[in-house]
């Protein structure tokens, strides 16, 4: 079964809270801050999953195009569990935000390399 990022956010901030709100005990004002620092570095995971995916399917977009095959099914969901990427582990919370800017950044070139490819096809396909 294939999930999209936004269900496998949802899923897991449910299960962090779920997990983290048990009856009777209240966590602590710096139980908080690393919940939120962990939950950061997770999103940046995510969006680093999603570029990579769609820079994939740019690339095998752009050698059929090039091939002159069909287009390959624009399949660009997360299919399996993403952690926390290593590198983020002990990084400061500043850190961890300086690097979703950097990988938003990313996402937003692999959508529009991926989005480039596409729209190649459509022109093909349309003879223009």
């Amino acid at each position: 079964m294939r999930f999209t990022a936004h269900t496998l956010l949802i899923a897991a901030t449910v299960a962090t809270s779920l997990a983290v709100g048990q009856p009777g005990q209240a966590l602590t004002a710096d139980e908080k801050r690393e919940n939120s620092r962990l939950s950061k570095a997770w999103n940046v995971s995510i969006k680093r999953e999603t570029a990579e995916l769609r820079f994939e399917f740019a690339e095998k977009c752009e050698a059929a195009f090039a091939a002159g095959e069909p287009m390959p099914e624009p399949d660009v969901r997360i299919t399996e569990e993403v952690k926390i990427a290593e590198d983020l582990i002990d990084m400061t919370v500043e850190e961890i935000s300086e690097q979703y800017g950097l990988a938003s950044d990313a996402n937003r070139a692999a959508r529009k390399s991926m989005n480039d490819c596409i729209l190649k096809y459509r022109k093909r396909n349309d003879g223009s």
